[in-house]
């Protein structure tokens, strides 16, 4: 799974410098959002509280299969997983994920799994019509950060769609710290450079709806 990020271009292995990341992101924090008066983005509650590197993992995908005897070690696909609680970045990743989270709700959003048959149920198909299911294999860990973070600046510096914290370049280090500053431990220490790792609350919440929906 390493070995394929690196391959990828979604990991590169770094050396341990989570100190000084920590403190360059704290004193970055505090001297352009220490008087940031938004009620998603105070200091206090951004500012990083660990040094802790995050940790990869991964989830088997055992519900393709319709019988569990077909599962081999050759067929059975495994989900990675970046878990980024109580790490320095983490407490920022909440609070951007709570700021953010408007740019995700549209005509298209579905609020849970409740929402999408209730949209269903008196939907009728004409004749022309078709209904398609997709099933998609791949979603965060295959969203390019880069044209993400892009659509995210554009949608709140052209389109005016969230109260602005601060300029567009300030505003759009703290984005990519988040998504693209991972460091996790698995055996050595590695970043995540692209792709969205699914346990990061900026992700969950927010980048993966507005990649879609872009």
């Amino acid at each position: 799974m390493i070995n394929d990020g690196i391959a990828n271009g979604k990991y590169q292995r770094t050396s341990d410098n989570t100190i000084q990341d920590l403190q360059s992101f704290q004193s970055f924090l505090y001297r352009n959002f220490k008087n940031c008066k938004n009620e998603h983005f105070f200091y206090s509650d951004v500012r990083p509280t660990s040094n802790k590197p995050a940790v990869l993992f991964a989830t088997a995908k055992t519900h393709k299969f319709a019988d569990f005897k077909n599962i081999t070690t050759e067929n059975l696909k495994l989900r990675p997983i970046i878990s980024t609680c109580g790490t320095y970045y983490y407490q920022s990743a909440k609070s951007l994920a709570k700021y953010l989270a408007p740019l995700k709700e549209n005509e298209y959003t579905i609020k849970d799994t409740l929402d999408f048959p209730d949209r269903l149920k008196d939907r009728t198909l004409d004749e022309d019509e078709v209904l398609v299911s997709y099933d998609v294999s791949l979603l965060c860990t295959e969203v390019p950060l880069e044209e993400t973070i892009d659509y995210i600046i554009h949608q709140i510096y052209s389109e005016n769609k969230l109260p602005h914290l601060s300029n567009k370049r300030i505003f759009k280090r703290p984005l990519q710290r988040v998504t693209q500053g991972s460091v996790f431990f698995n055996g050595n220490l590695y970043k995540q450079i692209d792709g969205c790792s699914m346990a990061n609350p900026v992700v969950a919440c927010d980048c993966k709806h507005i990649y879609v929906q872009a």
